[in-house]
């Protein structure tokens, strides 16, 4: 088996068995070559360059992208028209306040599953530490796919001074910005992470003075 860009058979060549190549061009064989055994070409197999690789992956994160808007947008959508009062309620709980919002959702991101850990060290804690966990992964949920709904809500109320609440408009132009915020490295990475912290915040709040009024 050879690979080569080019083969050549020279006029002194004898070649009596199988000769199997890798090239992208036919074999020279010059006059005085002599062979009686079979020649079998094989195209090659083309490598990747940077350029493709490049080109490939970028392909890859826009569908992933386009496939997570959808999804956020639809979430977005069916809880709204599911809990719009909740919807409302959480929007402007996120509204109010803020950066303590966002200053709290930080500290539940980082403390809240190593404070369900130390519960499941200890047996009585299990469940408790569960019950932390579920709430954790739920108030992350709903932060992630409200992050948009917020979005759009701030900029119908102060870019476009229109009269606000939420609605199928503002959740979708709401993701829509959420994802061009993407595009804005750093200072739209900031934003979209302070937007998750606000919410996730809110979250926390809602969660605990849901907690209270149970008991």
């Amino acid at each position: 088996t050879i690979r080569a860009d080019e083969l050549i058979f020279g006029d002194n060549a004898v070649i009596t068995g199988e000769v199997k190549y890798f090239s992208a061009r036919d074999a020279v064989i010059k006059p005085g070559a002599q062979i009686s055994g079979k020649l079998t070409k094989e195209e090659p197999v083309k490598a990747f360059n940077r350029s493709q690789i490049k080109k490939g992956l970028a392909g890859l994160i826009g569908v992933a992208i386009l496939i997570k808007f959808l999804m956020m947008t639809i979430a977005g959508l069916i809880i709204f028209y599911l809990w719009k009062k909740g919807s409302d309620d959480i929007v402007n709980a996120g509204l109010a306040n803020f950066g303590m919002n966002a200053l709290k959702g930080f500290a539940f991101v980082i403390l809240a599953p190593i404070a369900a850990i130390l519960m499941f060290i200890t047996v009585i804690g299990m469940p408790l530490g569960a019950l932390t966990l579920l709430f954790y992964g739920l108030a992350l949920s709903l932060a992630g796919i409200f992050s948009g709904i917020l979005l759009g809500s701030i900029i119908y109320k102060y870019v476009l001074k229109k009269p606000w609440h939420v609605s199928w408009q503002t959740i979708l132009v709401g993701n829509i910005a959420l994802y061009v915020l993407l595009l804005i490295p750093v200072i739209g990475w900031i934003l979209k992470a302070a937007l998750f912290l606000g919410l996730a915040g809110t979250m926390w709040n809602m969660g605990k003075a849901k907690w209270a009024e149970g008991n």
